[in-house]
């Protein structure tokens, strides 16, 4: 990592002999001498400015700008309840896990803008803290902080109806399970899981809440998409267990309807 200003440090060293080869050197040859970098001081001079980017249900960012004078920056932006459970000091903080932005290192000049950072995997309006201190060449620092969120989940006066399934028996391995959704004209894409009892007792502690939340602001691989009018055609084991269909409605302003459920088993 790049080093830290007032932080102390061992420089360990091995003096070469010209007559000595590299493999006569041993632990025993190594001189360690303690090293402390001097601390910096805080200035009154505006070195970095933040302000709020762009959000959405699972994720913020923010853009951070640095002046001319500034030789070094660190900056990051994270969770709320992550900086918390941290107990440090902004300063602290972003000097052990932040972005480094080194101007001798990027061989840049003048006064740099839009310097974006972005924190994601985040609940609709869970709030989450940018943080920037900047330094210069002499050594004198300010730090900045900012705290700003994801958006939140607005209710959709759209709606999304789980007509129904069909079971059609592929092999004695397989069944096709196909769903009918209908859809109201605002929405524009429909966002499902399907989920078996054990999954929903064991994955979701049977909280359907959760389940809401992971289609409305999960990875996109944690749940299914289709289209409006379009039928879901998922391939399950067959037995007589209770799965749960679930499915959300996203609107053309990017709300999410109520959940639809539908319970079934996967045999004809």
């Amino acid at each position: 990592r790049s080093i830290v200003p007032g932080a102390k440090y061992a420089l360990a060293f091995i003096p070469t002999d010209e007559e000595r080869v590299y493999g006569e050197y041993t632990v025993n040859d190594v001189i360690i001498k303690p090293v402390i970098l001097e601390t910096p001081q805080k200035t009154s001079t505006e070195l970095v400015t933040v302000r709020e980017g762009e959000s959405t249900t699972t994720s913020a960012s923010a853009y951070f700008d640095i002046t001319s004078t500034v030789s070094k920056f660190y900056y990051v932006l994270v969770k709320k309840s992550e900086f918390d459970a941290a107990k440090m000091s902004e300063y602290d903080y972003a000097l052990r896990y932040g972005i480094v932005w080194d101007r001798a290192v990027l061989k840049a000049s003048g006064a740099i803008k839009n310097i974006d950072t972005r924190c994601t995997g985040l609940k609709p309006g869970e709030e989450c803290i940018a943080i920037g201190v900047a330094f210069t060449s002499g050594g004198a620092y300010n730090d900045i902080k900012l705290s700003t969120a994801a958006s939140q989940v607005l209710p959709s006066e759209g709606t999304v109806t789980i007509k129904g399934h069909s079971v059609e028996t592929m092999s004695q391995y397989s069944t096709k399970v196909t769903f009918e959704i209908e859809c109201s004209e605002e929405i524009s894409s429909v966002r499902y899981m399907n989920l078996s009892a054990d999954n929903l007792a064991y994955d979701y502690n049977g909280n359907e809440d959760k389940v809401y939340e992971t289609l409305t602001a999960g990875s996109r691989w944690e749940y299914g998409e289709a289209n409006p009018g379009e039928s879901v055609e998922l391939y399950i084991y067959p037995e007589e267990v209770d799965y749960t269909f679930f499915a959300v409605g996203v609107d053309k302003d990017g709300k999410f309807t109520t959940l639809a459920k539908h319970i079934y088993q996967p045999v004809e």
